[in-house]
């Protein structure tokens, strides 16, 4: 797994089957990441026949009210340019936030 940097969020984009791409999360989603996330999620909303959308959460540290907006951002943005948005391996925080405030069905996690 690639080291996220100190107090950071690192985004590493590889593609995977014919018109998916995820983008792997290493870090903190927050308040002073969060603007990194949206823009390389519109950067890759311009890949030409892109269907759908990966976002590998697995080394994803923390994610405060910044992260989780920006991920409902995102999730608009996907929505509007028809592409199909999921969270993979979320962490247990993760869950468990999107499942207080009443997400989780929007990104197709089960709450903890």
């Amino acid at each position: 797994m690639i080291a996220p940097p100190p107090g950071g969020l690192r985004i590493e984009q590889r593609a995977a089957a014919c018109g998916r791409l995820v983008l792997e999360l290493v870090g903190d989603l927050d308040y002073d990441t969060a603007e990194q996330l949206g823009e390389d999620v519109l950067t890759a909303l311009d890949t030409p026949g892109l269907t759908a959308l990966a976002l590998d959460c697995a080394g994803l540290g923390g994610c405060d009210s910044m992260g989780l907006a920006v991920l409902l951002q995102v999730r608009r943005h996907t929505d509007r340019a028809g592409v199909r948005l999921t969270l993979e391996r979320p962490p247990v925080s993760l869950r468990r936030l999107l499942g207080l405030i009443g997400t989780s069905a929007h990104f197709g996690v089960e709450p903890v």
